[in-house]
């Protein structure tokens, strides 16, 4: 703007020049003629008046040139700095696209898909055109890419039906109702925590209303509408690890996570649009072998699973028994798992971020309940009680106290601890003697709560003397071997 300026001034000051040599001519001129001396200092003044704007106006103008060359320089010199910065963001950019693609090159990933609905229609096509296998493995196959569209896409594979294989999750095992417990709203897992399962006979039980265990029977009723499925069709045990599809010489891989965008009861909240992860396609390639580890994964799973839909609607014929047996086993840890992801709280909203240092574990020994004697100073008398350990960390441990809460010691009481049954679990000695040698023990915290019909006595103890470095230093007793239980 200011440049602009300047070079619009220049003409006005070359007319101002002309007009004062004109004035100074016409002065030389006057000079010789016969002027009143009046008229001719008028006219000397406004000469003199005109030469001073002139050289006003020549001075500024040499400033503003400079002043214009400075900016001029400075703009240019911003603009270079500019320049070469948004180069280095440019090629710093263009490398790191020039990474991921060399990656997946290396990795032989032909595609990645946004979601597995993205994916869906080549997926489909893919087993359609298989000539050698077509092999699916899933939790279920009732979403997105239906166990009906598997069975018209396998109807249309030339592949032999020897290697035309789905692996689908075994509803009436711990995996599968653990993947209930994340999956359903925590009210629903409350009611599955809650079912007598002793009553004969028994009402309908809430797992039954999971969607894992509704997809197991319903994957059991189209078997049975499609005959030729009954010997492609196996059911694993394991912890469901993946979704995937090897049709030939491509395979398609969602890996399976706990995680879940939005409320963790979907019913209550339901999510604004449905959860997506992205699908990779890896080829059969000698650059990588992310194909071979796929289709070994799969092969693994299906030798190891001996469950088919034979022996799956055997079972589902005692789905209650079976159950009843699960809980029997797995219901105590199935509590700790609800309380670690919900607090006890039926109201849909996870625990904070855990911040504990160490993390609890259940002890539960094989040969039944573990029994310490906590001692402490009462009124300057000894005192003492027997306790169950229920959970142990390297920081504490939590007992059962059957008894009444005065019997307890107070919080903030120093204890001490010893054992005086015969330990035969080696894991569970070993955890005694950390305990028993620690020297400075104290009560966290005493409350009473029900157990079933009973009050029981709850006893929180913080150890403070923790071995250096946590763990595994020269005081202490499990850096031999071993572990908390």
């Amino acid at each position: 703007m200011e440049f602009r300026s300047i070079r619009r001034a220049a003409p006005k000051t070359f007319w101002v020049g002309v007009a004062f040599l004109g004035l100074v001519l016409l002065y030389a001129v006057w000079m010789h003629s016969r002027i009143p001396e009046s008229v001719n200092h008028i006219f000397l003044v406004l000469l003199a008046v005109v030469g001073v704007h002139l050289l006003d106006r020549v001075l500024l103008l040499k400033e503003a040139e400079e002043f214009a060359a400075r900016l001029k320089a400075e703009a240019a010199e911003e603009l270079r700095e500019r320049l070469d910065e948004s180069a280095d963001r440019t090629e710093a950019a263009f490398l790191r696209k020039l990474n991921f693609l060399k990656a997946a090159r290396e990795s032989a990933i032909e595609r990645i898909y946004v979601s597995r609905a993205e994916a869906r229609s080549d997926i489909l096509k893919a087993i359609e055109e298989a000539r050698e296998k077509a092999w699916i493995l899933a939790v279920s196959l009732d979403q997105t890419v239906r166990f009906d569209d598997i069975h018209a896409a396998l109807a249309k594979s030339r592949c032999p039906d020897v290697n035309q294989r789905i692996l689908l999750l075994n509803g009436l095992r711990s995996p599968a109702l653990f993947r209930a417990f994340l999956e359903e709203p925590p009210r629903h897992i409350r009611r599955i925590l809650e079912h007598d399962r002793t009553a004969e006979p028994s009402s309908r039980d809430p797992y039954f209303d999971t969607r894992v265990y509704d997809c197991f029977a319903r994957a059991l009723r189209v078997i049975a509408r499609f005959p030729d499925l009954t010997e492609k069709v196996r059911f694993y045990s394991h912890a469901p690890s993946c979704w995937l599809v090897i049709a030939d010489g491509v395979a398609f891989f969602e890996p399976y996570t706990f995680g879940r965008v939005g409320s963790d009861d979907p019913v209550a909240h339901p999510p604004k649009r449905p959860t997506r992860a992205p699908l990779f396609a890896f080829a059969d390639s000698t650059r990588s072998e992310a194909y071979q580890i796929l289709y070994r994964h799969f092969d693994r799973l299906w030798r190891t699973s001996d469950t088919d839909a034979f022996h799956a609607r055997v079972t589902l014929e005692e789905d209650r028994q079976v159950l009843r047996r699960m809980f029997e086993t797995r219901s105590r840890w199935l509590h700790e798992v609800y309380g670690a992801l919900y607090g006890g709280g039926a109201d849909g909203t996870s625990l904070p971020l855990d911040r504990r240092r160490h993390p609890r574990k259940l002890c539960a020994p094989q040969l039944g309940p573990h029994i310490l004697t906590v001692h402490w100073q009462e009124d300057g008398r000894d005192a003492q009680l027997h306790a169950e350990v229920r959970e142990s960390s390297l920081s504490g441990l939590s007992l059962l106290v059957r008894g009444e809460q005065s019997s307890l010691p107070t919080v903030g009481t120093e204890v001490s601890l010893s054992c005086e049954q015969e330990c035969e679990d080696t894991i569970v000695e070993r955890m005694t003697n950390y305990f028993t040698s620690r020297d400075l023990i104290v009560a966290r915290d005493v409350h009473m709560q029900s157990e079933g019909t009973e009050e029981v006595g709850i006893l929180a103890l913080k150890v403070l003397d923790l071995p250096s470095s946590d763990a595994g230093g020269e005081d202490d007793p499990l850096a031999s071997g071993g572990r908390p239980v």
